[in-house]
């Protein structure tokens, strides 16, 4: 990466700041550890950590992790190198490796070796080799606040197979103190369940005047492909993660339409959409997202997406069933396969709550509730669905089911 001096400069301002925010840690121990699956969720899992860019040791070796299956630990230790992921702005120094070679569905074990220390040992387990039942969670706009971190604790406590953090995500918004203390957050929570990151709109930064774009997100997450819009297959059901900054772009429009029908040939029980800004929404001042709705909408419906994830509206929302641009029944819990995609704005993840539109719901809205919480999307063997909406208390705040296709 060529460092320009305007971005050399901006970064020795953030070097030379100091916040609680992001108070200096033991330097021999490496921090805001996560992971991520990686191209195969059933072979290959990605770790990400950070290090101070400060060491007071000599360097003792190469950073990287060290892995084992858990039922034979001495048969299958190795080491893997780490490669560091240099960014101007950066306050601690990123760094990310790549597990491969891994058995489905197999429970592992891991520790990350810094330059100077390691971590304890963490597990994880890889993506079954077929379709079983999971549950993961979803949820967007998290922050780093007093709910932030209650809602990733009530989440840790729900063992999901992997969460769906669906953008906005640390609201840094160019000081890169801000992810760290993010980073440290999810760190207790979170080293043995994959997050899988959506790109918003407050991943794109700017600094002193530096135009940051996603480096800091690119940089902090190990997440497969471009980090921007990907694609991830667990237990038959098909993710394909968007960056809705850039959704509107034909290019990008042809890439989705191709992404879709591919799944749909290869015959994926369930098809799964996740994505930062939402289609639908009665937000004050937001509302209906026209453009986006008449560009991507008529490609859901093209190829039989299930569901859609959102968050950037800071509550929780959903709509009925939507084919046209409209609702296909009045029920409101229990769907067949084939009435439409059903909208979910999940952006109650800690962020200050929005106020709704005055009035009556629209007509495509289902159930909207303002409070903080997180999707919980239960998959059975045969491809039905229960979703479940949570609030901070653990309290439902709508429920709803989706029958075997």
């Amino acid at each position: 990466m060529r460092r320009t001096p305007t971005a050399l400069a901006a970064w020795a301002l953030l070097a030379a700041c100091t916040s609680d925010l992001a108070p200096r840690r033991d330097p021999d121990v490496p921090e805001q550890v996560r992971i991520a699956f990686g191209e195969d969720p059933r072979t290959t899992m990605r770790v990400a950590w950070c290090v101070d860019s400060r060491p007071t040791a000599p360097r003792l070796r190469d950073p990287g992790v060290v892995v084992r299956r858990v039922d034979a630990p001495a048969a299958t230790e190795r080491r893997v190198d780490g490669e560091r992921r240099f960014y101007p702005q950066e306050t601690f120094a990123p760094w990310e490796a790549t597990l491969a070679g891994l058995a489905p569905g197999a429970l592992y074990e891991y520790r990350v070796e810094g330059a100077h220390g390691a971590t304890g040992w963490s597990r994880f387990r890889t993506a079954p080799a077929g379709p079983e039942p999971f549950t993961f969670v979803a949820f967007g706009d998290h922050g780093v606040s007093a709910a932030s971190e209650r809602l990733a604790a009530r989440v840790a406590e729900e063992a999901p197979a992997f969460v769906l953090l669906l953008g906005d995500l640390a609201y840094a918004n160019g000081d890169q103190r801000i992810w760290d203390a993010y980073g440290r957050m999810l760190d207790p929570f979170f080293r043995g369940t994959p997050l899988m990151a959506a790109v918003g709109n407050h991943e794109y930064e700017t600094y002193g005047g530096v135009d940051i774009g996603t480096e800091a997100y690119r940089a902090r997450f190990a997440l497969p492909g471009d980090e921007h819009d990907y694609v991830f297959d667990y237990a038959g059901v098909r993710f394909v993660v968007v960056d809705g900054t850039q959704a509107l772009r034909p290019s990008h429009l042809e890439r989705l339409d191709r992404t879709l029908a591919e799944a749909r040939r290869d015959g994926v029980r369930r098809l799964i959409v996740a994505q930062h800004y939402p289609h639908f929404g009665s937000a004050s001042g937001r509302g209906l997202n026209v453009p986006l709705l008449q560009a991507q909408g008529p490609l859901f419906e093209r190829h039989r997406v299930d569901l859609v994830l959102n968050g950037h509206d800071h509550f929780y929302e959903r709509t009925f069933p939507i084919r046209g641009g409209r609702p296909s029944t009045s029920e409101r819990s229990a769907y067949r396969t084939g009435e439409g995609a059903i909208h979910v704005v999940a952006g109650g993840g800690g962020a200050k709550l929005y106020d709704f539109q005055p009035g009556s719901a629209p007509a495509s809205t289902c159930v909207r509730v303002k409070s903080h919480g997180y999707l919980r999307v239960a998959v059975a063997s045969d491809g039905g669905l229960e979703a479940t909406a949570v609030d901070l208390d653990g309290a439902t705040i709508d429920r709803f089911v989706l029958a075997p296709p």
